[in-house]
């Protein structure tokens, strides 16, 4: 096949998925994206020897406020804390934020042989009194291989202030139920973009006063859709009981819409007015820090990239049947996951959007 072929190890029930994919790709490209979203820096800084991870085996950026500073003292990793550096959008129930960023084999429990690929997680700290709705009846959400595979939340290196906390934390509980709807994070101005997250481990509370939950991203495609482009007076904002007040057109009195993809844009939200209610952290609404979206950004761009390289090397090196990539073809693909991983350069995808700016491809 021409455009990429396609792995054998794709065989087995996978192709359905990389069909899902591609057609929700050339779907959501139809409807144009705002002019600010276009306009994101298209360039990245990258690490050594890994272009996400440099030399360790796990990346993590911390966004924190005051009061998760005083409660704890760092990780066991070596990360600290300190009241001077906590960032000063995160003043309310939202104590702190984690992007962490590893490498699993995405498809375990189905094709063991498959090349690890990045995953995006973010661990959330919130206050207790935001009671998340559970699920009555208990789901199957991630394959048991899969999820042995995924790393220990971050409040496993955690090092509280008081020994208190800190047998607390060891005594939690994760909640024996999923939760009823998934987080979401969504962008203001509202443009339709709104991408839902199973969460997963949820702590009620992880210590007096603290809750926590961890987010997580497909476990099928790999998903880093943790933040997006913003336009430049606004801002993404998390749902952590996947609320938002989107409002369509022909159901204003409806208390909410269904979460959609992030990545489409759907016109029925244009000049929608943003109103979470006078009081939105009681209703687990919160304005993402700023500090954090801007480094999520540009994580999240370079690891879809790189998630697309190594599927694509995965497929050359192991041919279908049925056809193979041609050398002009492999040649263009190639050169754009080289231009990712050594200079950090988010290119398109030159098999489906030649002459676009990279942002389809990549989840925006």
């Amino acid at each position: 096949m021409e455009d990429g072929g396609v792995s054998r190890h794709w065989s087995s029930g996978v192709p359905m998925v990389w069909i899902f994919l591609l057609s929700w790709l050339v779907t959501g490209w139809a409807v144009a994206a705002p002019e600010y979203v276009t306009a994101w820096p298209k360039q990245v800084s990258v690490e050594h020897p890994d272009p996400v991870l440099g030399d360790k085996p796990y990346w993590e950026h911390w966004v924190y406020s005051e009061s998760f500073a005083r409660r704890f003292a760092g990780t066991t990793d070596g990360k600290r804390f300190s009241v001077e550096e906590a960032d000063p959008e995160l003043k309310g129930k939202l104590h702190a934020l984690v992007l962490r960023i590893y490498k699993i084999n995405q498809w375990a429990g189905t094709q063991d042989d498959y090349p690890r690929q990045y995953t995006c997680e973010i661990d959330v700290y919130f206050d207790a009194n935001i009671d998340l709705t559970l699920q009555e009846t208990r789901m199957v959400a991630i394959p048991e291989k899969l999820r042995n595979l995924r790393m220990t939340p971050s409040y496993g290196r955690l090092i509280a202030a008081s020994d208190k906390d800190n047998e607390a934390i060891r005594q939690s509980k994760a909640a024996e139920f999923y939760l009823f709807r998934y987080p979401a994070i969504f962008a203001l101005p509202p443009d339709g973009r709104v991408r839902g997250y199973p969460g997963s481990d949820y702590r009620q509370p992880l210590v007096t006063g603290f809750s926590f939950i961890r987010l997580i991203g497909d476990s099928l495609t790999g998903d880093c859709a943790i933040a997006a482009p913003s336009h430049p007076q606004g801002s993404d904002w998390l749902s952590l009981k996947g609320i938002h007040p989107y409002r369509s057109r022909n159901r204003e009195n409806q208390p909410d819409i269904g979460v959609v993809v992030k990545g489409s844009y759907d016109r029925k939200y244009e000049g929608l007015a943003f109103d979470p209610g006078p009081d939105p952290e009681s209703r687990g609404l919160f304005r993402i820090p700023r500090a954090f979206h801007d480094i999520a950004l540009q994580k999240a761009a370079l690891v879809k990239v790189m998630n697309w390289c190594i599927h694509q090397r995965n497929a050359h090196a192991n041919p279908h049947p049925r056809g193979n990539m041609t050398p002009e073809v492999w040649k263009r693909l190639e050169y754009r996951c080289e231009q990712a991983e050594r200079y950090g350069r988010i290119l398109p995808d030159p098999r489906y959007h030649p002459n676009a700016d990279g942002l389809m491809d990549t989840g925006y």
